[in-house]
């Protein structure tokens, strides 16, 4: 089994138990005590290192003085509230508590209307800090924190002939002397004094005397209806004058009570050991670590509100459900899209068959198109070309030496001319009079001419907008009976007007024939 360690110490000594754990209590495979010096790390690794016991886990017990204790009352709650609650009530007792406080407790008793009374301890951050330390530096982990007088109690409620009892604990090291109020195996009162004189004195029995009849009046409220009803001294026969004194003194019977003779300690070399009862604490602290009981308390390991139950359960559950789901719905849309792509290739071979049976008929159909396609886009240049000799100014005002008719990308096309004008004015005449709805004109420079008769040179570009109509493909309107057809035109309204050539050599020399372009 795993070896447990439990170490305490006080101003002259440490002393260490080693043990295993059994089945209702423990075994113990050594116990001493060593000298202290001033230096405590050193004094734990040379007492340790003389008895040949290693490193490891640790449980470390507290004197009294070194933690501070309260009697709390709780109203009725459930179980799994309490240690917030405890935790809330000892801010209001406590002198100094904040939030690096461990803090734990051990339940007292619970009145017939559900309130509580429990016994909380606590230890600052700082005061755990300077008990971990010093084990550090000897390769000891503290993972339980004890409080000694606590821990004698548990041990002793361990016993069955006392585990009902009311008594007055007495423990006395070399330092102090703790003495607490156990009833039913539940600590309701303790406190820790430093008596003055020799140990086994006179004076140091009369100062006791007097501490312990002070410890039975201030534990008179935690008590309620129970009564002290004996006195047991932790040790062995060299405290029969402690004994008889306080026995004499507060008329209540006193025994001596031996640690090591508890049933749930085992130990064969007890015999040789000193002191027997300054280990009480210690034996109490491994048994709690071995078995655990309600009267266990540990500062490294407070009690705290019960984790959420796990939802992992649930969280698998939903999954594999969802799981399943989804490989149905998985499968029955993979069988539907299996059906869907049959019909599709079905599909696909009779359009095949269709295609093959009306290539020719398909073939014509695209040539229609393409034709339809070409005619809706395309201008009617030579419906241009009249519509450009019925508007352009007379020739003794405008000529033309140039005209360029390109169809563009776009719908529509574009006509640039380069010529000739009698004035300046002509220029805006001719513009004005080839500008329409489907005509936009665009002067791109004029200068002044050398040919006689015309003192400018134009050029301009008359952009054609897609025409609205096709008269390859448009149906024409049907007359309307009983209406007369309108007059014709005249053939001279129809007919541009005919002009004389003009002579556009230039005064200086002769010039070029002017070409013109269609």
């Amino acid at each position: 089994m795993a070896k447990m360690i439990g170490i305490e110490w006080d101003g002259s000594e440490i002393r260490v138990v080693v043990a295993r754990s059994r089945i209702g209590g423990l075994t113990v495979d050594a116990a001493f005590a060593a000298p202290r010096t001033s230096d405590l790390a050193e004094s734990i690794r040379t007492a340790l290192a003389d008895r040949g016991v290693a490193g490891g886990p640790v449980s470390v017990t507290l004197s009294r003085s070194n933690v501070e204790l309260h009697v709390l009352t709780l109203p009725p709650a459930p179980a799994e509230e309490l240690p917030d609650m405890v935790r809330f009530a000892a801010m209001r007792e406590f002198t100094a508590l904040t939030d690096d406080w461990l803090l734990d407790y051990t339940p007292i008793e619970e009145n017939a209307v559900g309130q509580s009374t429990v016994l909380a301890a606590g230890i600052s951050g700082k005061g755990l800090k300077s008990v971990e330390t010093p084990c550090a530096s000897a390769a000891l982990t503290v993972e339980q924190v004890g409080v000694r007088p606590l821990a004698a109690a548990s041990l002793i409620a361990r016993d069955p002939e006392h585990a009902s009892t009311v008594a007055m604990v007495v423990e006395s090291s070399s330092d102090d002397i703790e003495l607490t109020i156990i009833a039913d195996g539940a600590v309701v009162f303790s406190r820790s004094t430093r008596l003055p004189g020799e140990e086994g004195s006179e004076e140091r029995q009369k100062a006791l005397q007097l501490e312990a009849r002070r410890t039975l009046i201030a534990a008179r409220n935690q008590l309620g209806a129970h009564a002290v009803e004996k006195i047991l001294l932790l040790g062995q026969e060299e405290l029969s004058p402690m004994k008889a004194s306080l026995a004499a003194t507060l008329g209540l019977p006193a025994d001596l009570y031996d640690p090591f003779a508890s049933p749930a300690v085992k130990y064969s070399g007890a015999d040789k050991l000193v002191h027997r009862g300054r280990y009480a604490g210690l034996l109490g602290l491994l048994a709690d670590q071995s078995s655990p009981s309600a009267h266990s308390l540990d500062l490294r390991n407070p009690r705290k509100r019960p984790a959420p139950p796990s939802k992992r359960r649930m969280y698998v559950t939903y999954g594999t459900a969802a799981a399943v789901i989804a490989a149905l719905v998985i499968g029955v849309i993979w069988m539907r899209l299996g059906s869907l792509d049959g019909q599709i290739k079905e599909a696909q071979e009779k359009l095949a068959k269709l295609k093959a049976s009306n290539k020719e008929a398909v073939l014509q159909q695209n040539d229609v198109e393409k034709i339809d396609r070409w005619l809706d886009s395309s201008i009617q240049w030579l419906d241009q070309a009249y519509w450009m000799a019925n508007t352009m100014p007379p020739a003794e005002a405008t000529i033309l030496s140039r005209m360029q008719m390109d169809a563009t990308q776009a719908a529509g096309g574009v006509i640039m001319l380069d010529g000739y004008v009698a004035d300046d004015s002509g220029i805006k005449k001719l513009e004005n009079a080839l500008r329409d709805e489907t005509h936009e004109v665009s002067n791109l420079g004029s200068k002044q001419s050398e040919v006689s008769g015309y003192a400018w040179n134009f050029q301009e570009r008359i952009t054609v907008a897609k025409p609205t109509s096709n008269p390859f493909t448009d149906e024409p309107e049907e007359p309307q009976p009983g209406k007369a057809e309108p007059a014709s035109e005249t053939a001279e309204e129809k007919e541009p007007a005919k002009t004389e050539p003009v002579n556009t050599e230039p005064t200086a020399e002769p010039a070029a024939e002017e070409e013109a372009q269609s």
